[in-house]
Protein backbone atom coordinates (compact mmCIF):
# COMPACT_ATOMS: atom_id res chain seq x y z
CA UNK A 1 0.00 0.00 0.00
CA UNK A 2 1.70 3.69 -0.94
CA UNK A 3 1.88 6.21 0.88
CA UNK A 4 -1.11 7.96 -0.79
CA UNK A 5 -3.42 5.05 -0.82
CA UNK A 6 -2.64 4.86 3.38
CA UNK A 7 -3.71 8.35 3.86
CA UNK A 8 -6.79 8.14 1.55
CA UNK A 9 -7.26 5.13 3.72
CA UNK A 10 -7.15 7.35 7.30
CA UNK A 11 -9.06 10.00 5.69
CA UNK A 12 -12.05 7.60 4.75
CA UNK A 13 -11.87 6.36 8.22
CA UNK A 14 -11.88 9.63 9.79
CA UNK A 15 -14.56 10.65 7.78
CA UNK A 16 -16.64 8.28 9.08
CA UNK A 17 -16.14 8.79 12.17
CA UNK A 18 -16.85 12.04 12.30
CA UNK A 19 -20.02 11.08 10.42
CA UNK A 20 -20.88 8.82 12.93
CA UNK A 21 -19.69 11.21 15.95
CA UNK A 22 -22.04 13.84 13.84
CA UNK A 23 -25.29 11.48 13.83
CA UNK A 24 -24.66 10.67 17.81
CA UNK A 25 -24.73 14.51 18.38
CA UNK A 26 -28.23 14.49 16.30
CA UNK A 27 -29.42 11.63 18.18
CA UNK A 28 -28.59 13.27 21.55
CA UNK A 29 -29.94 16.51 20.16
CA UNK A 30 -32.92 14.87 19.13
CA UNK A 31 -33.78 13.13 22.84
CA UNK A 32 -32.93 16.73 24.55
CA UNK A 33 -35.64 18.04 22.47
CA UNK A 34 -38.05 14.84 22.84
CA UNK A 35 -37.43 15.60 26.39
CA UNK A 36 -37.99 19.37 26.20
CA UNK A 37 -41.27 18.53 24.12
CA UNK A 38 -42.38 16.21 26.57
CA UNK A 39 -42.01 18.27 29.77
CA UNK A 40 -43.66 21.01 28.08
CA UNK A 41 -46.45 18.77 27.60
CA UNK A 42 -46.27 17.73 31.16
CA UNK A 43 -46.43 21.78 31.94
CA UNK A 44 -49.48 22.07 29.59
CA UNK A 45 -51.53 19.37 31.27
CA UNK A 46 -50.72 20.67 34.88
CA UNK A 47 -52.16 24.26 33.63
CA UNK A 48 -55.43 22.51 32.09
CA UNK A 49 -55.84 20.60 35.22
CA UNK A 50 -55.40 23.80 37.48
CA UNK A 51 -57.67 25.78 34.92
CA UNK A 52 -60.54 23.07 35.20
CA UNK A 53 -60.28 22.97 38.92
CA UNK A 54 -60.97 26.64 38.70
CA UNK A 55 -63.48 26.38 36.61
CA UNK A 56 -65.70 23.21 38.29
CA UNK A 57 -65.43 26.12 41.40
CA UNK A 58 -66.87 29.14 39.67
CA UNK A 59 -69.47 26.87 38.19
CA UNK A 60 -70.21 25.15 41.56
CA UNK A 61 -70.82 28.91 42.73
CA UNK A 62 -72.89 30.09 39.68
CA UNK A 63 -75.10 27.15 40.49
CA UNK A 64 -75.64 28.19 43.88
CA UNK A 65 -76.65 31.49 42.83
CA UNK A 66 -78.74 30.82 40.36
CA UNK A 67 -80.40 28.31 42.97
CA UNK A 68 -80.52 31.12 45.88
CA UNK A 69 -82.25 33.47 42.80
CA UNK A 70 -84.78 31.63 42.00
CA UNK A 71 -85.88 31.05 45.25
CA UNK A 72 -86.54 34.52 45.80
CA UNK A 73 -87.94 34.73 42.24
CA UNK A 74 -90.51 32.30 44.11
CA UNK A 75 -90.51 34.04 47.24
CA UNK A 76 -91.42 37.47 45.14
CA UNK A 77 -94.18 35.86 43.23
CA UNK A 78 -95.79 34.16 46.05
CA UNK A 79 -95.40 37.37 48.45
CA UNK A 80 -97.03 39.49 45.00
CA UNK A 81 -99.89 37.12 44.59
CA UNK A 82 -101.02 37.54 48.41
CA UNK A 83 -100.26 41.53 47.95
CA UNK A 84 -102.65 41.01 44.97
CA UNK A 85 -105.66 38.94 46.95
CA UNK A 86 -105.50 41.28 49.68
CA UNK A 87 -105.47 44.44 47.67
Amino acid sequence: MTDHELLELLLQKITNIESQMATKEDVKNLKDTDQSIIELIQQSYRDLDKKIDTVLTTQTTQGESVNILALRQLQTESELSAWRKAK
